[in-house]
């Protein structure tokens, strides 16, 4: 899959700014539907095939979780994804076997009733 022309700004900006200065925490602001999880896909097929490194996916809705591995699945059909929130394995589509080079997982909110954001 092919980025978009701004989608392939963002994403060298971001490489750029990691790579050049070692700016490790950094933001993509997109308007909805603009293509935030196809760079963040993007950026992570990259690494993956790269450096042969697995990957972690944190989100707190399992739904972002969804969206993730269906984008991933987009950018690289051949990404296995172990996904802890929706319990699916996928076998690596070249050799048959359960290579693992990404997870997902989903992370507790604070949402729960006895966790506070303020005071």
């Amino acid at each position: 899959m092919e980025l978009r022309p701004y989608q392939k700004r963002a994403f060298v900006a971001v490489a750029t700014a990691f790579l050049n200065r070692a700016v490790n925490k950094q933001v993509i602001v997109l308007a909805t539907g603009l293509g935030k999880t196809i760079i963040f896909s993007e950026a992570i097929r990259r690494r993956v095939r790269t450096t042969n490194k697995k990957a972690l996916i944190l989100a707190h809705r399992e739904e972002l979780l969804a969206q993730a591995a269906d984008k991933l699945q987009m950018v690289d059909p051949d990404l296995r994804i172990v996904s802890q929130a929706m319990v699916r394995v996928l076998p690596d589509a070249r050799s048959g076997q359960n290579h693992h080079q990404q997870q997902q997982g989903a992370a507790p909110t604070a949402a729960r009733p006895q966790t506070t954001l303020y005071g």
